[in-house]
């Protein structure tokens, strides 16, 4: 009956497999962790979910991997191989497997994580493939094939861990059989733990699997996974790695199964015994340059501190190229080791050798040159011991190296320091440039820099040497400056000025010698450093090159232009002829020094103002001036290359302050006429000028060059800062036709004439206009009708003159003016005309005379002016209403003068008579006369003037026809 029902179970599975195989479809699998570590949380499967491939040879292959004596994983890899087999072949590509392979040791420690499968063939080996000395065995075949040096090592081979010979201590080789089994429809190749992993995650880790006649659930093969497969292959001795396995008599719950000896082997543990080595660092040595290249050699550290370096050529400094040999002593057995090299605080530089093959390693450790920031080179050395696979066996400690850094200490500058402060010339690392020299007084300035951002402490000494006899000596007798630990760094220099104080440049040097001194205050003996400069000595020349004289409103004025009583600011223009920068001292007219010292730049010129003055009322002054070097004093010129260019005289004019200025006439000059031509005189300074000062004014009237009249006026007097007037009476000569002249004045003292000006002056002709002879027109013209009368202009001038009395200034007014008198017309022509209270009637085209006075009068309160001061009325003119009073010519009539009357000229036959048109309309008739060139020195009078009225009533025509 027994083996009845195990040929239907057997008969069950294979239909069950056929009908998987033909018809289920394959899905992999994904499942959460359950840190809970039991329960279940799954799902059945369906039909036909859970079977066996075959309740034969169901071994598919073996999980191999390699742990040391605590289970950690030596290599990170772990590998299955299948078996040479029709299911183990099939299986190595078709089954699903875990995504991540893990050994045992790794599933206990990882049992409560999620996991999941897939189809893949990841670190997946054949049989066929691995160079196997013996086939792969079922389970209970293992226990001779692991004896099998070869198979072994070929295992190792594919788990990249090298071979047998390599392990260490403890070290063991894990063997677990793969299963085909199919799990929720889908064949799986698994080991015995990865079953109970999936069935702690469906039915709990507490259950045994439970039973099952059919494939729905896992009890259909829990026979399987939890008693024949973990029976097949268990230690009962777990070495520490899990629980200690026995033979089950009945079915393991999932928890047993995981976390003990069942489904796993070991295969190989290695008992040779270990070897510890020292794991020891013996010194640093300090090397120049590029790593290996032995050809400077700085120095040893055998420990943490400064004392711990051992000097030989140097120190390292900043910009040098600095590598390391670090010496590790060999051990007692040649063992595998990593050697560690770091500068501490940094990444480890390692390599990994044989211990007693390598005792140096060189090494260039970043950064390799050194910076401003670095006072050291803390390097820290250690060596490990390794497997074969570079695992560590055993850390050694880190040893400590300090490589001090020497201090980049420059010896940047003497400088001699002018008496503002400022640097003249200097010479050191930093540079060289400007120059001192002879005469001049410096302050010596010694400054010494650091290349480096971290403070070192120094000693610093500076010599300055003078020329003494044969030799050089100290000028101070000793260094002149003299400080020892001094802290300097790149942003803090040192500098101090000498110990000499304020230094007066001989003038028989031509350079200044300055030795400067440096040692680094931690080792002076290995790292005094000196350097001599040399500050050139120049000798010097100042030239004074000029003198200017500035106005009070900043603009330079002509010293041959100079006007009395000007302000003037002498301003000195003094020259370097040096090639560096001098100081100096002006000296003005009195010879007292013009205060403050003046810096001048090499070849520069600089602009002194002296002294204010007043120019005085002479006509010649001398200004002096002279320049000298700061602190010599007046006239030294011993210092300097040329002693006759340091003072200057300047020679100055002074004009005359008496000028003239002309006053511009309000009408033409008319030829044929007397005019009165007038000018300002005017004294530009304080002193008054009276009849004794002999000042004669000259007036001069050229017409295209030649001369037409000359005239003086002697003994004339202005007061101080003030103004007369000045004037002459002249003829206009005629013939000009409209021509200018010009007029030149000027003021005469002592024969010598000062200020001369010249200006042109308008002409224009005498013109005698006549009006034209009427032509008996029958009606006026269109629009036309008698105009409104204007009269205009003034008849009086008024100007005041002064004159000096026993040298007191009177100023007096004088005024002239043109006589008023009537201005009569009368008919003449017109037989009919009567006159009625006074008043003319008469018929136009009749004609009539006009007679007008001509004479001046003097104006009350003003004093009369003598003939030569005027002129009176010298032309007249008559304008009529029938021309609208035009004065355009040809439509007004000049008159003529006959005494002291002005009449019309001779009209024909008729006599001096003047016709009214026929035309014109009844009503009143006036004349308009204008009358001009009256002239006085404040111009030319000209006014208008109007006759006395005649009626007009009717024409000639009424006298000479019947009926009209």
């Amino acid at each position: 009956m027994k083996k009845k029902l195990l040929r239907s179970i057997i008969f069950i599975l294979i239909l069950g497999i056929v009908f998987s195989v033909l018809t289920l479809p394959t899905f992999a699998l994904e499942w959460d962790g359950s840190s809970s570590g039991g329960g279940g949380s799954g799902y059945p499967a369906g039909p036909n979910g859970y079977a066996i491939r075959t309740t034969g040879d169901n071994c598919l292959g073996y999980r191999f991997s390699l742990v040391d004596k605590n289970g950690n994983n030596k290599v990170s890899k772990v590998i299955d191989v299948f078996r040479n087999t029709s299911y183990g072949n099939m299986e190595y590509t078709s089954a699903y497997k875990f995504n991540t392979k893990y050994n045992k040791k790794q599933l206990i420690n990882n049992q409560n994580n999620g996991y999941g499968t897939s189809k893949n063939s990841t670190n997946c080996y054949k049989e066929t493939s691995m160079g196997f000395a013996t086939s792969i065995p079922t389970p209970d075949g293992m226990g001779t094939w692991q004896n099998n040096t070869t198979n072994l090592n070929a295992v190792l081979s594919a788990l990249n861990a090298g071979n047998i010979n390599g392990l260490k201590n403890g070290d063991k080789i894990i063997v677990e059989p793969l299963y085909d089994v199919r799990l929720q429809g889908t064949y799986h190749a698994v080991t015995t733990t990865e079953l109970a992993i999936y069935g702690k995650y469906i039915l709990g880790v507490n259950s045994d699997g439970g039973s099952s006649s059919t494939s729905e659930s896992w009890g259909f093969i829990s026979s399987y996974t939890n008693k024949y497969y973990p029976n097949a292959l268990y230690t009962p001795d777990g070495q520490g790695l899990w629980s200690s396995a026995s033979t089950l008599s009945s079915r393991a719950t999932f928890y047993n199964i995981i976390n003990k000896g069942y489904g796993v082997g070991i295969a190989y543990t290695e008992t040779k015994p270990d070897f510890t080595p020292n794991l020891s660092v013996n010194i640093c040595e300090a090397w120049q340059g590029s790593k290996s290249t032995r050809s400077f050699h700085y120095g040893n550290s055998n420990g943490s501190s400064f004392n711990n370096y051992d000097y030989d050529k140097g120190y390292p400094i900043k910009g040098d190229t600095v590598w390391f040999a670090i010496n590790y002593p060999s051990e007692s057995e040649n063992c595998y080791v990593r050697q560690s090299v770091r500068l501490s605080g940094g990444s480890w530089t390692s390599r990994e050798v044989n211990s007693n093959s390598n005792t140096w390693y060189d090494v260039a450790l970043s950064p390799t040159t050194v910076d401003a920031g670095r006072s050291n080179y803390t390097v820290e050395a250690k060596v490990d011991w390794l497997d074969s696979n570079g695992n560590v066996q055993k850390y050694g400690s880190v040893k400590t190296f300090y490589i001090p850094i020497r201090p980049k200490i420059y010896r940047y500058q003497a400088a001699m320091t002018d008496i503002t402060g400022a640097i003249s010339g200097y010479s050191g690392s930093g540079g060289s440039g400007g120059a001192v020299y002879a005469g001049q007084r410096v302050t010596p300035k010694y400054t010494y820099t650091s290349d480096n951002s971290w403070t070192s402490y120094n000693t610093f000494t500076g010599t300055l040497y003078k020329w003494s006899g044969s030799s050089w000596v100290s000028a101070y007798g000793k260094a002149d400056v003299s400080d020892t630990w001094q802290g300097i760094n790149q942003s803090s220099p040192y500098s101090r000025f000498s110990d000499i104080g304020l230094y007066k440049v001989p003038k028989t040097a031509s350079t200044i010698p300055v030795n400067l001194t440096t040692a680094w205050s931690s080792d002076t003996s290995h790292t005094s450093e000196s350097s001599s400069v040399n500050i050139p000595v120049l000798t010097p020349d100042v030239e004074l090159t000029n003198i200017h004289l500035v106005d009070e409103n900043g603009y330079y004025a002509d010293s041959q232009d100079l006007e009395a009583g000007q302000t003037i600011t002498v301003q000195y223009e003094y020259k370097n002829n040096t090639n560096c920068t001098v100081f100096i001292e002006g000296y003005k007219n009195d010879r007292n020094k013009i205060s403050g010292i003046y810096a001048i730049p090499a070849g520069g010129t600089i602009y002194v103002n002296g002294y204010t003055f007043n120019v005085p009322n002479i006509r010649n002054i001398t200004i002096w001036g002279g320049v000298y070097l700061e602190s010599m004093g007046l006239y030294n010129t011993s210092y300097e290359s040329n002693g006759t260019n340091n003072e200057k005289t300047l020679s100055c004019k002074v004009n005359h302050p008496l000028r003239l200025y002309p006053i511009a006439p309000n009408a033409s000059y008319r030829e044929g006429t007397n005019v009165i031509t007038s000018y300002w005189l005017r004294n530009g300074y304080t002193d008054n000028y009276t009849q004794s000062d002999e000042i004669t004014v000259r007036f001069r009237v050229y017409s295209s060059g030649r001369l037409i009249t000359s005239v003086t006026k002697s003994q004339t007097v202005v007061p101080g800062s003030d103004q007369n007037l000045v004037y002459f009476k002249w003829y206009v000569p005629v013939g000009l036709l409209y021509g200018n002249v010009q007029i030149t004045a000027d003021v005469i003292q002592d024969g010598i004439s000062y200020n001369s000006i010249s200006r042109n002056y308008s002409t224009i002709p005498y013109l005698n206009s006549v009006t034209p002879d009427t032509q008996f027109e029958k009606s006026a013209p269109d629009g036309y009708s008698i105009p409104m009368l204007t009269t205009s202009g003034s008849k009086y001038s008024i100007w005041w003159e002064y004159s000096c009395i026993g040298g007191i200034f009177f100023k007096n007014y004088f005024g002239i003016g043109a006589t008023s008198s009537t201005n009569e017309i009368n008919p003449i022509t017109d037989p009919t005309a009567t006159q009625s209270s006074g008043t003319w009637q008469m018929k136009s085209g009749y004609g009539f005379d006009l007679k007008t006075y001509s004479g001046t009068s003097s104006i009350l309160f003003l004093d009369v002016p003598s003939i030569s001061s005027y002129t009176g009325v010298q032309y007249a003119y008559a304008t009529f209403p029938e021309y609208d009073f035009s004065t355009v010519f040809g439509k007004y009539r000049t008159l003529v003068k006959s005494g002291s009357y002005w009449y019309f000229p001779p009209n024909g036959n008729y006599g001096k008579v003047h016709f009214t048109p026929l035309w014109y309309p009844d009503g009143d008739y006036t004349v308009k006369i204008i009358k001009s060139d009256f002239w006085t020195p404040s111009g030319m009078l000209s006014f208008s003037e109007e006759t006395n009225t005649i009626n007009i009533k009717g024409n000639a025509y009424d006298d000479w026809y019947v009926g009209r």
